[in-house]
């Protein structure tokens, strides 16, 4: 009987299926994100957490003061041995980091990343008050100083202070040059200086600023040498 036979198969119940996986926007496919250190090493002094012991144990040189990798040429010390490392192209003149699209080079590596934006017109850091947008971490700090009123660089001969770090060095240059050796005292961290210039004009001028859209080919190299320095301090 046909029809009993349909009935007999209908009171089978159906196997269960495993549930389907359901996937929001863009998850399909998506790679797992790296899982993140836990900063179980926490500086007694300041209460800021490290992911590793030795990192901590770097970081505390900083309240004790300690340097303990000097500078067989000057007198110069370091809290990190790969900050002598760096320091020490200064007097050998070696500059290990080249760019392929002009003749400068450069003795770090983050020096060279920050140099190439000049060609490619890369912005990557975008203000969040004006959508005004730079190249270097330096140039895109020191615009949202404008915004806040901050002038975190002060200078420690006088009370003075100022917005952008370069700015504070050259007022230890003309004011303070008997107590102030550059060659000696202090190194800068490299950034645009066309974005530097740009953000000392908008200073001068007005808060209201006009952005342009990032430029996405290669762009000439502007004349004129450049000189490189690092900061001791870049790693605090």
């Amino acid at each position: 009987n046909a029809r009993y036979t349909r009935m007999a198969y209908s009171l089978v119940p159906a196997p269960e299926l495993p549930p389907v996986k359901r996937h929001r926007g863009n998850q399909m496919g998506a790679k797992l994100k790296p899982r993140v250190k836990e900063k179980s090493f926490v500086c007694s002094v300041c209460n800021r957490g490290f992911g590793y012991k030795h990192v901590l144990q770097n970081h505390e040189r900083i309240h004790r003061g300690e340097k303990p990798f000097p500078c067989p040429e000057c007198h110069k010390t370091f809290r990190r041995e790969h900050q002598l490392t760096t320091h020490l192209r200064v007097h050998t003149g070696e500059n290990p980091y080249k760019c392929t699209y002009c003749t400068h080079e450069f003795k770090q590596l983050g020096n060279l990343q920050r140099h190439l934006r000049v060609h490619t017109g890369e912005k990557p850091y975008v203000c969040e008050w004006c959508e005004a947008k730079f190249a270097g971490s330096s140039s895109y700090k020191a615009h949202i100083n404008l915004h806040t009123g901050d002038k975190p660089f002060k200078c420690k001969y006088c009370s003075q202070q100022f917005r952008l770090h370069k700015s504070m060095q050259r007022h230890k240059m003309q004011v303070h040059a008997d107590l102030f050796a550059p060659a000696e005292e202090f190194v800068i961290l490299a950034d645009d200086e066309h974005e530097s210039k740009i953000s000392e004009k908008m200073e001068r001028s007005s808060p209201s600023i006009e952005t342009k859209p990032i430029i996405s080919t290669l762009i000439p190299h502007r004349p004129g040498e450049r000189k490189e320095y690092y900061d001791e301090n870049e790693d605090k």
